[in-house]
């Protein structure tokens, strides 16, 4: 499937030149559900672009040339956000003395994403703190039905929350 083969070249924030071929973006900081619902939704026909958004770092410039009704934003609650990258720094036996897990960092983090987010009021947020996979495919499939752009096909897969 071309979706899936796009999404997965392009996952996480990989050949911003290539995002213009994409039929959605979707950014937020660091483990709040970017890649797997990329994956999902490249599983209903979409090519899915996905970019971590980092407070120290440069934005490309193509995420802002990028259709903004076509933009989802993910947030999540800053304490199940530090519970997931906890869990993610003790499997990878990343140093505790990291910030990545801070919950304080992680504030910060969500804080500066909204402030992006409230700049651009044309994207949607959609909060991932208690909002299955598929919850907020839904929500995609129904902004994408509404600005009329159609999946490239529906792909078989056993079970798409695989991945």
């Amino acid at each position: 499937n071309d979706c899936i083969e796009y999404t997965r070249t392009l996952d996480d924030g990989v050949q911003p030149t290539k995002w213009k071929e994409a039929d959605m973006m979707i950014v937020g900081p660091s483990r709040s559900g970017k890649t797997p619902l990329a994956f999902f939704m490249a599983q209903r026909g979409y090519k899915a672009a996905n970019y971590p958004l980092v407070p120290d770092e440069t934005v490309p410039q193509e995420l802002f040339d990028f259709p903004a009704e076509r933009v989802f934003a993910l947030t999540i609650n800053s304490s199940k956000l530090a519970s997931i990258r906890h869990t993610r720094m003790q499997n990878l036996k990343m140093s505790s003395k990291s910030s990545y897990a801070q919950l304080s960092r992680i504030q910060e983090e969500l804080t500066w994403c909204n402030k992006l987010y409230r700049s651009y009021p044309r994207w949607t947020v959609l909060d991932t703190s208690d909002t299955g996979i598929e919850e907020n495919c839904a929500t995609i499939l129904k902004k994408m039905d509404s600005l009329g752009v159609v999946s490239r096909g529906f792909s078989n897969v056993d079970n798409p929350s695989a991945i």
